[in-house]
């Protein structure tokens, strides 16, 4: 009799004792990705591409099972997903958000290897027996955050802040950089008919900029500085302007990314030649800004951040630090200015992003910089991003 395990594929003889008559030979790797509720009715199962990420600078392209969905579960084809700072971050300091080698997510009970691709859309192929409101041929855009619903920050609708968060594309051996992917009704949102594949899977980062601009508490008629002008820094920049910013001020260095900024009708300033904070306070007539919103994770950042603030403005942190920071505390009670932070999205964000995309509010169609095919994930696309600071590169899966 041969033993079958869920997600292996390729079984051989080995003709050695002391050994069971069958062993596995080569794809060990597999292994961590066995999900004990997906088993593999035979040897025939299909496979697909992926991309799998196994630790620092090590990312792989490999054949894994094709998924089916269980009862309560949605599989999509992917049709596009994009990449951002989180997975540049992965790729050259991690892992970082993904699980370390032999400690499991607590909710996906996976660890490395895992699938990529945590921003990405597709088209509904087939809907679990037990599923509601969807149907076949329906095309969406994935919400990849994966969470508990009973901690305390759960019941309160704070999802994005649980105790055991994760995400698809992170935390699982599920993710946008592959064909297919299986996934929970919770994590989907339909497109319109006027909202393409395309901007379904800039939704995720378009959410982060969302949720930043309205947990801050910005208003109308208000001013901002955004600082970096990355995938995040943008959506930050366009959901300001989607609201009614009075005037948006943008830090960047990378000369690329400064024109995707001033496109979108930012003021554009650079650190390395200009006063930031005098620029500032000339443009608003030595007051300073309203809120500022750091993308960038850098010391000098954050001083600006909370310097180029009037007093009782508000600084955000939506970058995620490598080493803990050094805040000016002096700054912050003398003036009163607040300093907070913010993390992904809520779940009510996604439908208010697809709407904003569908009626032109956001028109986020410059972001994509590169159309890349999955098989040049690495010279065509992580490395484009790190050496030429291009803004938005988006994966035909």
């Amino acid at each position: 009799n041969i033993r079958v395990y869920p997600y292996i594929t390729s079984y051989y003889y080995s003709g050695k004792k002391n050994l069971p008559n069958w062993t596995i030979l080569g794809h060990l790797q597999r292994q961590s990705l066995v999900n004990q509720n997906h088993p593999v009715a035979n040897l025939n199962t299909p496979t697909m591409k992926a991309a799998l990420y196994y630790g620092q600078h090590d990312i792989r392209i490999e054949d894994i099972p094709e998924p089916e969905p269980l009862a309560h579960e949605i599989k999509i084809r992917v049709a596009w997903n994009g990449i951002c700072g989180t997975d540049l971050h992965e790729y050259i300091d991690g892992p970082i958000l993904t699980p370390k080698h032999g400690k499991a997510h607590p909710i996906t009970k996976i660890s490395l290897p895992v699938v990529l691709g945590h921003e990405f859309s597709g088209t509904i192929v087939a809907v679990g027996s037990n599923v509601e409101g969807f149907a076949i041929g329906e095309r969406v855009a994935v919400d990849p955050l994966i969470y508990d619903n009973t901690c305390p920050q759960c019941r309160l609708g704070r999802n994005n802040i649980c105790e055991k968060r994760g995400h698809l594309g992170l935390s699982s051996d599920r993710g946008g950089l592959a064909e297919y992917c299986c996934v929970e009704p919770h994590n989907l949102h339909k497109l319109p008919a006027n909202v393409s594949l395309e901007m379904g899977a800039l939704v995720e980062s378009l959410a982060v900029g969302w949720h930043a601009v309205r947990e801050s508490g910005f208003q109308k008629g208000q001013t901002a500085l955004v600082l970096g002008a990355g995938p995040i820094g943008l959506s930050v920049l366009l959901a300001l302007e989607a609201i009614g910013a009075k005037t948006v001020i943008v830090s960047e260095i990378a000369e690329l990314r400064k024109t995707y900024a001033q496109d979108y009708g930012a003021l554009v300033l650079d650190p390395t030649k200009q006063d930031i904070e005098a620029e500032i306070k000339g443009v608003t007539e030595g007051l300073g800004v309203d809120v500022s919103y750091d993308t960038s994770g850098v010391q000098q950042s954050l001083d600006i951040a909370i310097k180029a603030i009037k007093p009782g403005g508000t600084a955000f942190m939506i970058a995620l630090w490598k080493e803990p920071a050094l805040v000016d505390t002096n700054e912050l009670a003398v003036k009163e200015k607040r300093f907070m932070g913010g993390m992904a999205f809520n779940n009510d964000d996604y439908p208010r992003v697809i709407e904003a995309i569908a009626d032109s509010r956001l028109k986020p169609e410059k972001m994509i910089t590169a159309r890349v095919p999955l098989s040049q994930l690495m010279e065509k696309g992580i490395q484009q991003l790190i050496e030429h600071k291009a803004c938005n590169v988006i994966y035909d899966v």
